[in-house]
């Protein structure tokens, strides 16, 4: 069989949705170049895929347990057999579907949804944590779900730690022409009827986040209100995406940053390393570009009138020797 894919990068998933093959999903466009994107449905069709196609050097694999299998497991498994070289790396599309999901409403709101009604039909993953990002920023965030016990306790929970002055978010209001946008993450079909066009305002948002959530009654009728419907494309996070990627595959704030070292007998710290009382903080201690300060051995710097006559001998030393 000729392979599938020869990318450095691709992308493996599954979803908690019920499928009966593996998908091949939209590329992502990330670092420059077009990357593979597979849904698996089962831990069979994970094994046979990767026992009859190439494998990419750099594997960014789902680690969020969607179904009864792990597919990190599964696929670690499989590549001790066929490229041990290759690299898995951690990854959760969820997190970029809620980016997506944010961007597109901020996009569809001005970006300023404070004071906005919006309806979250689903209480699970992604509704509950973009639930969270828009009553933070003072939205007022309604959510419905299946199983209304479900809902509401999720909805006690959230409450407990939005901030203090945060709108909370309550459970699904059957009021008439209230609702600015609603946003949908169900993990089955067609279960958000025509009925509830009646809360939604005219020229209202409406967004299929879950696909194929609506029922195409209540599609057909959203025309009588001018409510305008969009299918959430996860590739607007694609350069949120690419940031992660990058953060992961080249080097950074951690191998630049993060450590110590000696110079003629003092020791400078930097990146959060907590330095012991006395020693010299600096930006970088690779490459250092500044002294931050002095080590109060708690975390923290002491302040300047609190240094010790060797201390600021010490900061001088270390000045002369590095800039």
């Amino acid at each position: 069989m000729m392979p599938i894919f020869n990318e450095d990068i691709a992308f493996f998933s599954t979803t908690a949705k019920v499928t009966s093959q593996t998908n091949i999903l939209p590329e992502k466009m990330v670092l420059g170049k077009a990357r593979k994107n597979y849904l698996f449905s089962s831990k069979a069709d994970t094994e046979a895929f990767f026992q009859e196609n190439d494998v990419p050097k750099h594997l960014f694999v789902d680690v969020e347990n969607k179904r009864d299998f792990d597919l990190k497991q599964t696929i670690d498994q499989q590549l001790e057999n066929v490229t041990p070289s290759s690299q898995i790396h951690a990854y959760k599309p969820n997190d970029v579907t809620m980016e997506a999901a944010d961007l597109l409403i901020s996009k569809l709101m001005n970006d300023d949804v404070a004071g906005k009604n919006i309806l979250i039909f689903g209480a699970g993953n992604l509704g509950a944590k973009l639930s969270i990002r828009l009553a933070e920023r003072n939205a007022h965030v309604s959510i419905w779900n299946l199983h209304a016990d479900t809902a509401q306790t999720v909805i006690d929970g959230i409450n407990l730690f939005l901030p203090r002055f945060s709108p909370k978010i309550t459970f699904y209001q059957e009021i008439k022409d209230h609702y600015d946008l609603a946003i949908s993450f169900i993990s089955a079909e067609q279960v958000i009827d025509a009925h509830f066009l009646s809360v939604m305002k005219e020229k209202a948002f409406v967004i299929d986040g879950g696909i194929s959530n609506y029922t195409s009654s209540f599609i057909a009728d959203s025309e009588s209100k001018k409510i305008r419907m969009l299918r959430l494309d996860v590739r607007m996070a694609d350069e949120y995406l690419a940031f992660a990627a990058q953060s992961r595959l080249a080097e950074g704030f951690y191998e630049m940053s993060i450590g110590e070292r000696e110079i003629n007998g003092m020791n400078i710290v930097s990146g959060g390393i907590i330095g012991r009382c006395g020693e010299v903080v600096v930006d970088s201690y690779l490459h250092p570009t500044r002294i931050v300060g002095i080590a109060n051995g708690l975390g923290g710097l002491l302040n300047a009138e609190e240094y010790t006559q060797q201390q600021q001998q010490d900061i001088e030393r270390i000045r002369t020797e590095l800039f």
